[in-house]
């Protein structure tokens, strides 16, 4: 996923019910924010670290020009799934 990249909902059967949890058949990535971070101690080997987890949202526009925010991690989950693939013929622009 980046910048300017196109991804549109795949349907896969003709009685097709919407596992989606996005549900938009298209979506323009057109930035993406830092919405928040999680710092958790843990142990490793005896020795006291910190992991850092940053957390993006996605400022889209989706089905032509509604505008959604979506969680970057929910969109990966998705095109993961096989729910919405890359348009085609559609680059950064």
């Amino acid at each position: 996923m980046f910048i300017g990249s196109t991804y549109v909902r795949r349907d896969l059967k003709e009685d097709y019910t919407d596992p989606s949890m996005i549900g938009y058949s298209r979506i323009k990535i057109m930035d993406r924010v830092l919405s928040r971070t999680e710092t958790r101690d843990r142990d490793d080997d005896g020795k006291a670290v910190s992991v850092t987890s940053y957390y993006y949202t996605l400022m889209c526009l989706v089905y032509g020009c509604d505008s959604a925010e979506i969680m970057e991690d929910d969109l990966s989950s998705e095109i993961i799934s096989g729910y919405y693939v890359m348009e085609e013929g559609r680059g950064p622009s």
